[in-house]
């Protein structure tokens, strides 16, 4: 019985989270730019990752920072971590 609610709990805090992130509508890309921001890789360095230009990479983070509501990475970072993300 204990087991069951357990699982229970972890599968609904799981989509609890996931319709949180839908709900701000990151992409798979942003979400990968989100990601590699908290390895501590700068623009350049995500770019050059990701086979995208600096300035996209700063356009992506712009549009993360809109749905977020954030001003900064590191609000970026404290933010996806709340959602689970990283």
């Amino acid at each position: 019985m204990m087991n069951e609610k357990v699982a229970a709990y972890v599968e609904e805090s799981l989509l609890v989270r996931a319709r949180k992130i839908a709900d701000i509508g990151l992409s798979q890309r942003e979400i990968q730019i989100i990601r590699l921001s908290a390895e501590g890789l700068k623009a350049a360095e995500i770019a050059e990752r990701t086979f995208l230009s600096v300035h996209t990479v700063n356009t992506h983070r712009q549009r993360i920072y809109a749905k977020m509501e954030v001003k900064n990475v590191s609000d970026m970072l404290r933010r996806a971590t709340e959602l689970g993300i990283i």
